[in-house]
């Protein structure tokens, strides 16, 4: 049976309320973007000097660092959201942290959505909690995220600790999941000596591991940051393509509308019509004459 006028004219205006949620979801993470975008200018840069002076204490001071772990296994920290309705940002997630996955890690997840997907994937994870939804929450999930990744790090045969997150490109066109390998120091952090051997009032090893923790917390910082930025820029795209399908949804009940009303008043025309032409013989056979 097909819906009247007013049922379109009701169903209109649910849509058209709908959209108005869509465009404030898209404002808001559109505003999120672009104030994570100005965050990662200056955290990005903070990361760039403390992995420098990391590669100059290695450059000078070799013997700062020695393995004191045996093993393969890794601590691998995956990125995702608390809120939906941001396309597929958990789900590439969850597959990318299945992927990079091997047999001896150990997989912590922030994020209760990306988690969500992880437990219907079957991946097996040590611990998670809740991410960030603003800029402003990350200092404080910083602080419970920290040392949960400390303890984890901490078992025995764990040598390794990788960050998994998405980066949003340059442009803003594309978004990739990456893998950020914090510990232990890699080839990259190591630098050739450019200057004389600096004079240290401090045991080189204490440098290095305060050095250290503070590469490790900035990088940590700075995971929550790109995170954050990506995945409102998916909420902002899936929003977008929410929006031109309801106004597609309004163009189509509005023609519909139109044309239901259009059916309503030529019929309501016809009963009136017939209803007259029916009154006219019975005031005719009373003698009446016809006007």
């Amino acid at each position: 049976m097909m819906p009247g006028s007013q049922e379109i004219e009701k169903k209109v205006g649910t849509y058209e309320d709908i959209r108005d949620i869509a465009n404030a979801m898209r404002a808001l993470a559109g505003l999120t973007v672009r104030k994570t975008g100005r965050s990662l200018l200056s955290v990005r840069e903070y990361e760039s000097g403390v992995r420098d002076a990391i590669g100059n204490i290695l450059a000078h001071f070799p013997q700062s660092y020695t393995v004191s772990k045996a093993g393969e296994g890794r601590v691998l920290v995956a990125f995702g959201s608390d809120i939906g309705l941001c396309g597929p940002f958990n789900d590439r997630m969850a597959l990318f942290a299945a992927k990079t996955m091997r047999k001896d890690d150990t997989l912590f997840v922030i994020g209760k959505k990306l988690r969500e997907k992880l437990d219907v994937m079957r991946v097996q994870c040590a611990g998670s909690m809740g991410s960030a939804a603003t800029v402003e929450g990350i200092r404080a999930a910083m602080m419970e995220s920290f040392s949960r990744i400390a303890d984890l790090y901490s078992r025995e045969k764990i040598t390794g600790l990788e960050l998994l997150f998405f980066r949003l490109s340059e442009k803003m066109e594309t978004a990739e999941p990456v893998a950020l390998k914090v510990l232990p120091p890699g080839t990259e952090l190591h630098q050739e000596p450019q200057r004389e051997k600096p004079m240290l009032y401090l045991p080189s090893e204490l440098v290095f591991e305060e050095s250290m923790r503070e590469f490790l917390y900035i990088s940590v910082y700075r995971c929550y940051i790109e995170s954050l930025r990506t995945e409102n820029w998916f909420r902002w795209r899936s929003m977008e393509g929410a929006m031109e399908n309801i106004d597609a949804l309004i163009r189509d009940s509005d023609a519909l509308y139109r044309y239901l009303r259009q059916e309503e008043v030529t019929e309501e025309i016809m009963e009136i019509i017939e209803s007259h032409s029916q009154a006219i013989p019975a005031r005719s056979h009373g003698g009446d004459a016809f006007p």
